[in-house]
């Protein structure tokens, strides 16, 4: 029996919501939200495993993918063919992980480009050149910020779809999201850089400094999730490859991991940083 996939807007998954929750039972309504930049067989085997031993009878469950498609399975669907609905949405993460992330891909080539072009600069006192090197790597860098899935907009969303749900139900969000990295030149690189008295403070804002933000009303966004009774839980993921034999890989998304953090603890949700994400439901 094939299962069909539906994709909702954010107010019908409210009115499914709603609708979908009986007042006399205790339902756990969970959503599932993928920030991923690859996808991995630690993502098959955590969907897996949720589908397999984390369902209880009386869920119901929301999964938002890479590129914000949203798919939704009430307690009867979940009943059919749990096997088959996970193999669909490990198909549907596939291909959405490959096309939400193309845009991060290809700022991360262009950053790799701009930081083996200093590498190879043969004369580091040519300070115009350098500069020009450093405006481009600063426009990838809020080119990564602009693109990010997750920001107060998306949160607020999130909250209104468990807002009016009824019966009192345990309404769980898991944040899977996939640690950000960036290259900058080698230490030794660095080093020279900073030598160049013209363009040192640049180079050390540009490549070190945290200058771009994630900019959460963190107390709100905590009021508004509180409101709605939702605890939620973060799965840092750590990616496979961290190092590079030339440049230095730095992370890119410490501010977001922060942030969600102190709205975790707020929510008495959990949160887990690993290479593992299956392990949020062992």
């Amino acid at each position: 029996m094939k299962t069909n996939l539906k994709i909702y807007s954010i107010p019908i998954l409210m009115l499914l919501f709603i609708a979908n929750v009986p007042l006399e039972s205790k339902t756990r309504n969970i959503m599932l939200v993928f920030d991923l930049k690859e996808y991995k067989n630690e993502i098959k085997d955590t969907i897996d495993y949720f589908f397999e031993e984390e369902l209880t009878p009386n869920d119901q469950v929301i999964i938002i993918t890479p590129s914000k498609k949203l798919f939704s399975f009430s307690k009867e669907t979940l009943k059919s063919s749990k096997e088959q609905i996970a193999q669909q949405i490990n198909a549907a993460l596939r291909k959405h992980t490959s096309v939400g992330a193309s845009d991060y891909q290809t700022i991360y080539r262009q950053m790799e480009d701009t930081v083996n072009l200093i590498e190879n600069d043969q004369n580091m006192g040519y300070s115009s050149r350098l500069n020009s090197y450093l405006i481009d790597y600063a426009a990838n860098r809020q080119q990564l910020y602009n693109i990010r899935m997750i920001n107060e907009s998306m949160l607020l969303e999130l909250s209104d779809i468990f807002k009016n749900s009824r019966g009192n139900p345990d309404n769980q969000i898991f944040l899977f999201v996939e640690k950000v990295l960036r290259p900058i030149p080698s230490k030794e690189t660095m080093e020279i850089l900073r030598t160049n008295r013209e363009i040192s403070f640049r180079a050390v804002e540009v490549f070190l400094e945290d200058k771009y933000k994630t900019k959460i009303d963190l107390e709100k966004i905590s009021k508004e999730f509180k409101n709605a009774g939702i605890k939620l839980n973060l799965i840092y993921i750590n990616p496979k490859v961290q190092k590079h034999p030339k440049f230095q890989i730095v992370e890119n998304s410490g501010d977001l991991y922060d942030a969600i953090s102190k709205i975790v603890e707020e929510t008495e949700g959990r949160k887990i940083t690993t290479a593992l994400p299956r392990a949020i439901f062992e």
